[in-house]
C-alpha cells in the first residue's frame, strides 16, 4: 500500500514555518537569521545572489505551484525547514496543515523605493507608476493579506518590523524564538 494520503480537510498534524511579507520587506534577511540560528531553509538556490540580495534570496521555486500541487508540502522534511512564501500565495497554502507565519513588516514607502531601485538596476519595467501610488497599493495588499490570515484557524501570525531587527535585535529574536517554540 502507498503512503498515507490526507484528505484536504482532514488535519495532517504537520506545522510549517513560513516567512512571508511584501517583496523587499526583509524576508530573505529573516531566512538568513533563521538559518544562522540552526533552522534549515527550503531553498533551491535557483535565484542566485546579486547586488540587491548579496546573501541570496532563499526562494523555493516549486512553492509557486502550491495551488496546483499541494502535495509539495508532503515531501519528507519540508515541515522541518523554514519556507519563504510570497504574501500573495499565503491564502493558497493547503488547509489541512498548521502554519506559523513570520510576516515581515516594512514601511511601504521604503519598500516602493527599494523595488524602484531594483527595477531600475535590472532595467525592467517602466516608470508609469509613482512611488506614492505603488506604496498605497502595497499597503492595501498587505492589509488584505493580514486580515485574511487572522481569520484562518490554521495560521498563527507573528508580525516582525524590519526596523526592529536592527534597532531592537534582542527583543525581535526573542519574540521569534518564543513564537516558533524551537531552540535556535
Amino acid at each position: 500500500q502507498m503512503g498515507i494520503k490526507h484528505k484536504r480537510n482532514e488535519p495532517s498534524g504537520k506545522t510549517f514555518i513560513i516567512v512571508s511579507g511584501l517583496p523587499r520587506s526583509g524576508t530573505s534577511l529573516m531566512m538568513q537569521m533563521l538559518e544562522a540560528g540552526g533552522l534549515s531553509a527550503n531553498t533551491d538556490r535557483a535565484r542566485v545572489p546579486d547586488e540587491d540580495n548579496p546573501n541570496g534570496y532563499y526562494e523555493w521555486e516549486s512553492i509557486k505551484q502550491i495551488a496546483k500541487m499541494p502535495e509539495l508540502l508532503d515531501a519528507p522534511g519540508v515541515d522541518s525547514r523554514a519556507t519563504k512564501v510570497v504574501s500573495a500565495l499565503l491564502r493558497l497554502l493547503p488547509g489541512q496543515h498548521q502554519y506559523k507565519v513570520i510576516f515581515m513588516l516594512r514601511d511601504c514607502d521604503e519598500i516602493a523605493a527599494s523595488q524602484a531601485k531594483m527595477i531600475e538596476r535590472l532595467g525592467t519595467g517602466s516608470r508609469s507608476s509613482t512611488t506614492a501610488s505603488i506604496s498605497e497599493q502595497l499597503e492595501n495588499h498587505r492589509k488584505n493579506v493580514l486580515e485574511g490570515i487572522k481569520h484562518q484557524k490554521n495560521f498563527q501570525l507573528l508580525p516582525v518590523e524590519f526596523s526592529d531587527i536592527f534597532n531592537q535585535p534582542e527583543e525581535a529574536i526573542s519574540s521569534i524564538v518564543s513564537f516558533l517554540g524551537v531552540d535556535l
